[in-house]
């Protein structure tokens, strides 16, 4: 290499060093102990400790990769999640997002693991960035337009949001440009060194992502067509001419086929998971971008990733024009020409088919791929499609530039044109990315007594986590990085395909575990699958996981005659799971109150809709229910028995009927509401159970006169419904949230490294009268700064919040609108460490 190249190959190094600095930040000086989390940043400071995603799962699997190649794991058997006891059951063929994941191993023999995950994923640029530079060499042989095409390959928006935000796509994307330049260099050199590459990059990319390979696959017959167009002595009628670059193909078509033949081996098990019908319209349509993400510089979630922007359709326009120009003064071949426009013609048809069911007609084009294309229907995010656009946009820009030099002149001008305008493309890019990191833990003392005792009694460690996800959530993923620190085998498991099998073992029969119901028949059954421990992660568990609080599941845990504690580690809990209960334990008294997030608007069409009529309403949460039907019921969710249960539900009219809460035909309370008022009123219905956990039906019958229906809530243990000078003492642990219980005096810590900056202790109050409330919050802090704010959201009105300057207790009048439901929270701001110890409400008048 002359030093010329050197230094030429020296300066598009730095450069791409630069880029991904630029459009990372902050995780260049968070390098070795933190990962990219999200394109778009919620966090404070951009910096949190273990958030949950995809991207935690994805690093679960590179670990696994290499733990299986330095013979720490056995091969191709994943024995860490979803264990039911057998490892030899989990044994499958796997090829673990290789090649990125080897890298990942490779780096991480000699460093954390956050600088691993971080390598690997600046390598993927790199193969990006050369990869389209080399394409774009042979095909303008203008450095200059190489240059361009690929610095914009690079930063394209959807490049960098499915690489930050741990989607395996981040990484497998960057196979796209090496397949076609191995397919350019085997079709128009003739060589088959480029059908190898193109072939080795194909099947990579099927270890790297599925949705990635299945369109690389789809598109080479399409780049192979394009790429004989540039062959002047090709002629297609002729068969002749086929002969040199079918035999330069061939490695490429080879590994395809040999890669369509595994893929479709090892994704037998598809058939049998939740995917294996295929999507349905509606989910489609759910998860399809609208049109106005191309553009848009809002935060509008899943339809910023088909961002486009405004800067690089000049650009396209720039070279659309300049082809149309060249071909008008002839100073462009035809077989060019036509090049040009299937790139262009292409790249609108991946923009309409990213949009889904907000395509062009409504989708049309995607119907028609589902309707024609093997497996398409197997797609759920339609904007999958977009990892074709770099390398289209890189070859639209990049034979664009080089005719726009040729049309304008041969001076230096048209050049600082092109370069001004892709800066400002790359810039309007980069604004629509703003990463936020995840910090990596290394080790974590639940999770290690566990490993401790399973050592300690010769036994291989297997554990239950709670929550118990049906396997699909991204919660799951704290769970995979910690075990995969101690190699502790755990029945929950996150993946995107799940057996059905796995709800029918496991989800449906232990469903209670995470009410803290857990009956002798749960023991033995978790027993049987060698699982003789219990993790409780009380920060990840959100509302919908129960109907009361994460404390009310643990005091069940902590009082369990079957389970013991062996070490709490801040928010996690590692409990043995005992052969024989203890039937001496002292169960942990209950506590006073228990709020709850369950509620139902009952004119949804999903509960009472068609059991009456829908109509407007003042003073309610929207549209109400008349009820006419003389019978009408709800199924809810099972719930755990608890003391001073009872459903509320907000009503007015002139006329009666019977309600009752039914369990499995018995009933756990009974009640006939006779109602004579126009003003809404709370009616109460206490029910009970000598069950430890039920699945109720509500239901409604015997309707006489005219009944309007706004909402219903559930509550337990003492009511809150206060009368003029009454008040209530709430502890921190009633209420929902993050952070973790001080059993002591049943109080919460937040963490400023770890839990989030919002509403992250709340709870909701039905049953508070209209009227003027004194609200008191007492926090405590070892640094005087303002903790947080109180945050009031009532049914009709716009969040209300409140600073609270400084840790103490915090005193605020509330004014209650009306009798709505309100729901009360704590607004952390992360400042600080700080400990809520209790929520107090009075009623002045």
């Amino acid at each position: 290499m002359n030093r010329k190249k050197a230094l030429t190959l020296a300066g598009l190094i730095l450069t791409v060093l630069a880029l991904w600095a630029v459009f990372s930040w902050p995780l260049p000086i968070h390098f070795n102990k933190g990962i990219p989390q999200s394109d778009h940043n919620l966090e404070k400071d951009s910096v949190r400790q273990m958030i949950p995603g995809d991207q935690l799962q994805l690093m679960y699997h590179f670990w696994l990769a290499s733990d299986m190649l330095a013979g720490k794991t056995p091969i191709f058997n994943n024995v860490y999640e979803f264990n039911r006891g057998e490892d030899k059951d989990l044994k499958k063929f796997d090829p673990y997002y290789a090649p990125y994941s080897l890298v990942f191993g490779f780096f991480n023999i000699f460093g954390s693991r956050a600088a691993a995950w971080n390598l690997a994923g600046l390598l993927s640029i790199f193969v990006t960035f050369f990869s389209s530079y080399w394409l774009m060499l042979r095909l303008t042989g203008s450095r200059f337009s190489a240059i361009i095409a690929a610095l914009l390959a690079t930063t394209f928006p959807y490049r960098w949001i499915t690489l930050l935000i741990g989607s395996p796509t981040g990484y497998a994307i960057s196979l796209i440009p090496l397949t076609v330049l191995g397919l350019h260099i085997a079709v128009k050199d003739g060589k088959w060194t480029g059908g190898l590459l193109a072939g080795l990059a194909v099947f990579f990319s099927y270890c790297s992502d599925l949705h990635v390979v299945y369109f690389n696959i789809l598109t080479l017959p399409f780049w192979t067509v394009a790429f004989l167009l540039l062959r002047d002595d090709f002629q297609f009628l002729k068969p002749a001419t086929w002969k040199k670059p079918l035999i330069a193909l061939s490695p490429a078509i080879a590994l395809a086929g040999l890669t369509g033949l595994v893929a479709s081996i090892a994704g037998v098990h598809l058939e049998d998971a939740d995917i294996g019908a295929g999507r349905s319209w509606s989910l489609i349509s759910k998860y399809s971008a609208r049109s106005r993400g191309l553009f848009s510089w809002d935060n509008l979630g899943m339809d910023n990733h088909v961002f486009l922007g405004h800067i690089a359709v000049l650009l396209i326009l720039v070279a659309l024009v300049s082809f149309v120009i060249a071909a008008i003064k002839k100073k462009e071949t035809a077989r060019n020409t036509a090049f040009f426009m299937m790139m262009f013609v292409a790249s609108l048809c991946v923009i309409s088919l990213a949009l889904g069911s907000n395509g062009i007609g409504d989708g049309v084009m995607m119907r028609g791929c589902r309707a024609i294309l093997p497996k398409y229907t197997m797609i759920r995010q339609a904007v999958k499609v977009y990892c074709l656009m770099p390398i289209l946009l890189t070859i639209l820009i990049g034979l664009g530039t080089s005719q726009f030099i040729a049309v304008v002149s041969a001076k230096r001008s048209p050049r600082v044109w092109i370069a001004v305008l892709t800066l400002l493309c790359i810039l309007e890019w980069r604004l629509q990315i703003d990463p936020s990191i995840c910090l990596l833990t290394n080790e974590e003392a639940a999770y290690a007594s566990v490993k401790d005792d399973a050592d300690r009694l010769g036994i291989e460690p297997h554990a239950v986590i709670v929550p118990l996800w049906p396997g699909d959530s991204h919660w799951a993923s704290l769970y995979e990085h910690y075990v995969s620190l101690y190699r502790i085998r755990m029945l929950n498991g996150y993946s995107p395909a799940i057996g059905n099998d796995y709800a029918e073992s496991v989800t449906k029969p232990l469903s209670s575990i995470n009410l803290g119901v857990i009956s002798q028949d749960q023991v033995k059954l978790l027993k049987s699958m060698k699982i003789d421990y219990l993790i409780f992660h009380e920060d990840a568990f959100p509302d919908q996981v129960s109907a009361y609080p994460a404390s009310q599941t643990l005091f069940r845990m902590l009082s369990h005659p079957s389970l013991e504690l062996m070490k709490q580690s801040e928010s996690i809990w590692a409990f043995r799971i005992l052969d024989r209960p203890d039937l001496e334990k002292t169960p942990l008294a209950a506590q006073e109150y228990m709020v709850s997030m369950r509620g139902w608007e009952l004119e949804s069409k999903s509960l009472l809709a068609d059991y009456g009529e829908v109509v407007q309403a003042e003073r309610a949460s929207g549209l109400v229910l008349k009820l006419t039907a003389d019978y009408a019921e709800i199924k809810s969710r099972e719930l755990p028995s608890a003391p001073g249960q009872q459903m509320n539900i907000r009503l007015k009219g002139h006329g009666s009927f019977t309600w009752e809460m039914k369990s499995d035909n018995e009933t756990l309370g009974s009640k006939k509401v006779e109602i004579d008022s126009d003003d809404w009123e709370w009616v109460s219905l206490p029910f009970e159970s000598l069950r430890e956990h039920i699945l109720p039906t509500i239901a409604f019958s015997k309707t006489q006169g005219d009944i309007y229906l706004d909402m219903m809530f559930l509550s337990a243990g003492k009511e809150v419904r206060l009368k003029p000078g009454d008040e209530v003492t709430i502890p921190a642990s009633a209420l929902y949230g993050q952070g973790y219980t001080d059993l002591s005096d049943s109080s919460v810590i937040l963490r400023k490294d770890v839990d989030r900056d919002l509403e992250i202790l709340y709870g909701m109050f039905p049953l508070l009268e209209k009227g003027i409330y004194q609200v008191a919050l007492t926090t405590e802090s070892e640094e005087d700064m303002e903790p947080g704010s109180l945050v009031y959201l009532a049914h009709t009105t716009h969040p209300f919040v409140v600073p609270i300057e400084h840790p103490g207790t915090f005193t605020h009048i509330y004014k209650h609108p009306d009798n709505f439901p309100v729901k009360i929270g704590f607004k952390y701001s992360r400042n600080a460490d700080v400990k809520v110890k209790h929520l107090k409400l009075k009623r002045i008048e």
